[in-house]
Parts: structure tokens; C-alpha cells; sequence
């Protein structure tokens, strides 16, 4: 049984299974990651701010 699998970002945006995404991305990428994730219609959980400006 797989417990896990290994996405890339555009893999994991266009899976329609995944519907939260734990963002740990660097502090520079986090904002754009989010905008994509948010893009893609699917929930966001992270630990920084959600941007630093748009």
C-alpha cells in the first residue's frame, strides 16, 4: 500500500484528488505557490504569512 507520492507543483495542482495543500515553500516562492494553489480551487494550510505584497 503507497502512503505517500512525490508531486511536482503542476502535478499536484492538476490532481483532482488533492483538495488541501500544506504550503512550506521558502518565504520568496510563497506567495506565488499560494496564488496557484488558490487558482486551482483547492484549500491552503501554511505556517508563514500569507504574502509579504502583491
Amino acid at each position: 500500500m503507497i502512503l505517500y507520492k512525490i508531486y511536482s507543483i503542476v502535478e499536484l495542482l492538476l490532481d483532482s484528488k488533492i483538495r488541501i495543500v500544506l504550503n512550506l515553500a521558502i518565504l520568496i516562492a510563497h506567495s506565488l505557490i499560494n496564488k496557484q494553489i488558490l487558482n486551482s480551487n483547492k484549500q491552503i494550510y501554511y505556517e508563514k504569512l500569507l504574502a509579504l505584497k502583491d
